[in-house]
């Protein structure tokens, strides 16, 4: 193989690596943050939504009620194919558009219309940063 061949090689085999690591470490964050995510009716759990690139995905499915939130994970699976970081920037995301993921993220569930106040945020987005994060800090 020629030289030039070769650092064509080594490049293009970087890029896949590199594009590989970052999609892998997404879906484990992804899937932490389902994990994470407090199950009742199992709608909440159900509904994160993944996009790439410049795909923003809002969904919302107030009929998704499966409590072990395959439908979330079945969306984090599809990234197992996404290319998009080769050889160039892109963006991988996760979205919950269920009416209360802030209140289950942030809020919690203050003492009025009818809440009793004792029930605080779950912070599954935070405690899921917690955990993957410091795995790939160098």
């Amino acid at each position: 193989m020629a030289f030039g061949a070769s650092i064509k090689a080594f490049g293009d085999k970087t890029k896949r690596e590199v594009n590989d690591k970052i999609v892998e470490i997404a879906m484990e964050l992804f899937t932490e943050i389902v994990k994470e995510t407090p199950v009742d009716k199992g709608v909440l759990i159900n509904n994160w939504y993944t996009g790439t690139g410049s795909q923003y995905n809002n969904s919302y499915n107030e009929n998704m009620t499966d409590r072990s939130g395959m439908a979330s994970y079945g969306q984090i699976a599809t990234l197992r194919s996404y290319k998009g970081f080769l050889g160039t920037d892109s963006t991988v995301s996760m979205s919950n558009s269920t009416p209360y993921a802030f209140r289950a993220e942030y809020a919690g569930w203050p003492q009025a219309d009818g809440w009793s106040g004792r029930v605080g945020p779950y912070a599954m987005i935070a405690k899921a940063f917690i955990q993957v994060v410091p795995k790939y800090k160098w």
